[in-house]
């Protein structure tokens, strides 16, 4: 397939931005809800809540940039050793992690269920909803390649609305309870299909996005400044604000659509292969992050703006440097086996 510096561009900006997420998450827990440091950690902390909606619409724009599938055992095993393999070896790591730091007692039923919902650290959520996506790829081949792109968007758009914020409620009137939507692939369905629709009608939608790159800024801005108002409402007053969850999504789509923008303005270069490590840092930071809090709680740090940066600089420097060692293991390991 043809390389595509956008789609690098935005596969590590998603990564540095998840990482950021999970570092910034103590600090929007502990800090005074009135305080300015409050404000300075949330909005940017909520302006980057788009990752796992961005790197779904990444996952179908690189599936159907390619001609439509015919091997589906190859695409299959392809996934579950790239994908399958490294997230359950790395869930059994972060248990038995957690175990020697003593939090967990040994159950294999509950190793079972983390492996299920993907919550033994936070972001491992989006593998269990992206296998989802995966195992249903028949079904996505027929519809994004034979229906309408706008009755397709339509469709997902009221999908995405209605199954978490209305289905739940409409089932628990009849007793029923509909748990972890928010790691059920329904949820996401409008990411999934723009990223199909723009992997279909890739130069299309990019001369659009690059014509009108001002317009998508300009929307991307108004949403954003919304969803900052009515976040901070909620955090701060605690006023529930109905139309959030929604006015979130408009602000997640154009985000994305900010980001591939940028993105076409992006010249290859040697930076691009730091996209290959992007699976590795999304999989190892959280690792690094317990880690460092570790240590800070060993030694008695606790002031809340020096555990911050510590966390930073540590997260980011461990990780990147540990999927540069592992890539150079995995390179030495081919080439032993090249030799033999």
């Amino acid at each position: 397939m043809e390389k595509r510096p956008e789609i690098s561009f935005a596969s590590i900006l998603l990564c540095l931005l998840v990482m950021f997420i999970h570092i910034a998450s103590q600090p929007v827990s502990v800090l005074s809800r009135d305080s300015v440091q409050f404000v300075s950690v949330l909005f940017p902390w909520r302006l980057s809540a788009f990752v796992v909606q961005g790197f779904i619409f990444l996952s179908a724009l690189k599936f159907f940039l390619k001609p439509p599938l015919k091997n589906y055992r190859q695409f299959y095993w392809r996934r579950i050793k790239t994908i399958a393999i490294p997230y359950v070896l790395w869930t059994i790591g972060y248990y038995f992690f957690f175990y020697v730091a003593g939090y967990y007692h040994l159950s294999l039923r509950d190793l079972l269920r983390y492996l299920l919902l993907g919550n033994i650290v936070s972001p491992f959520y989006f593998i269990v909803i992206i296998l989802q996506f995966y195992a249903l790829m028949p079904l996505w081949q027929k519809l994004f390649r034979r229906f309408d792109p706008l009755i397709l968007i339509a469709c997902s758009f009221a999908i995405t609305v209605l199954f978490p914020q209305v289905l739940p409620k409409v089932l628990a009137k009849a007793g029923i309870t509909l748990s972890y939507t928010d790691r059920l692939f329904p949820t996401y369905l409008l990411y999934w299909t723009l990223g199909a629709i723009y992997g279909l009608q890739e130069e299309k939608l990019k001369k659009l996005l690059k014509k009108r790159a001002f317009l998508f800024v300009g929307i991307w801005v108004l949403f954003g400044i919304g969803d900052l108002l009515y976040t901070y409402q909620t955090y701060v007053y605690g006023v529930f604000v109905p139309f959030l969850e929604t006015l979130h999504i408009f602000y997640c789509v154009f985000a994305i659509f900010v980001v591939m923008t940028v993105g076409t303005y992006v010249s290859e270069g040697r930076w691009t292969k730091l996209s290959s490590w992007t699976f590795t840092a999304y999989l190892s930071h959280c690792l690094f992050l317990n880690l460092i809090n570790f240590f800070m709680q060993s030694v008695g740090i606790t002031d809340i703006g020096l555990s911050f940066a510590l966390r930073f600089f540590f997260v980011y420097a461990a990780t990147f440097l540990f999927c540069f060692l592992s890539q150079k293991a995995k390179q030495r390991l081919l080439q032993q086996k090249g030799a033999q």
